[in-house]
């Protein structure tokens, strides 16, 4: 990590932590370019409240990343809401956010994350296979959504 933006700090969060929201904002208005015309599903596969496990990424002492664990059953968990402010890009903290997440689902007894990201977001599809990520056929409720990539990850 570049040592000009200054110092990172994570936190392990609940999605009511109030610096969680200007960050969701942010990347749904990102992913509503991105998704165009099927924004409304992809959108209805992302309430907060479904999702209890959150890590937010800092950058002195400013939020600037974010992501999210959802369980989908008891062995099986799925990541959610992976988002670096613009600004704060290139700097290693999709990494960071990424690493903390597996640890918190292995310290839950977690053995397996799995994801889903738009075919066309290269740079996201690079950090997944590049941390071991392994593509998949598409999962409920993807499984039709021909812009969805899903991926899996041993976490043992």
């Amino acid at each position: 990590m570049s040592d000009n933006l200054g110092v990172a700090s994570l936190l392990r969060t609940t999605a009511e932590h109030p610096d969680l929201a200007p960050l969701v904002e942010q990347l749904t208005r990102f992913l509503a370019v991105i998704d165009g015309d099927d924004h409304a599903f992809f959108h209805a596969q992302n309430s907060l409240d479904t999702m209890p496990f959150v890590v937010l990424g800092y950058l002195d002492g400013n939020p600037v990343a974010c992501g999210a664990l959802r369980p989908k059953s008891d062995s099986r968990i799925e990541v959610k809401r992976m988002f670096v402010s613009p600004d704060a890009r290139g700097q290693g903290l999709s990494r960071l956010i990424l690493a903390e997440l597996e640890a918190w689902a292995r310290e839950m007894a977690f053995t397996e994350a799995v994801l889903e990201t738009h075919r066309d977001l290269e740079a996201a599809i690079g950090l997944y296979t590049g941390t071991g990520y392994q593509p998949i056929p598409n999962y409920p409720p993807y499984e039709g959504a021909d812009t969805s990539r899903c991926f899996l990850k041993s976490l043992t």
